[in-house]
């Protein structure tokens, strides 16, 4: 039987040490050219969510995600003034 180092993660339970969350940006966020991009990243996550809920990989990438959608424009907006 062969042990496996564990650590503790913010809920005080124990995980494997590979568990451990990854620091800084997804490299599949940073390759997103525009809103666009990121918005159907942010779909297919949402997707892979419902399928199962304790993705938690697609649950972090979603966050960096919306995150990232948070400080992105929504481009040129054109407003017509009615008369």
């Amino acid at each position: 039987m062969t042990s496996r180092s564990t650590s503790r993660n913010r809920l005080g339970m124990k995980a494997p040490a590979s568990a451990a969350p990854r620091l800084g940006p997804s490299p599949l966020i940073e390759t997103a050219d525009d809103r666009a991009d990121l918005e159907v990243m942010r779909d297919v996550l949402i997707d892979r969510l419902h399928r199962r809920s304790d993705d938690f990989d697609a649950t972090r990438e979603l966050r960096g995600v919306n995150a990232r959608l948070q400080r992105t424009s929504y481009g040129t907006q054109v407003v017509s003034a009615s008369s």
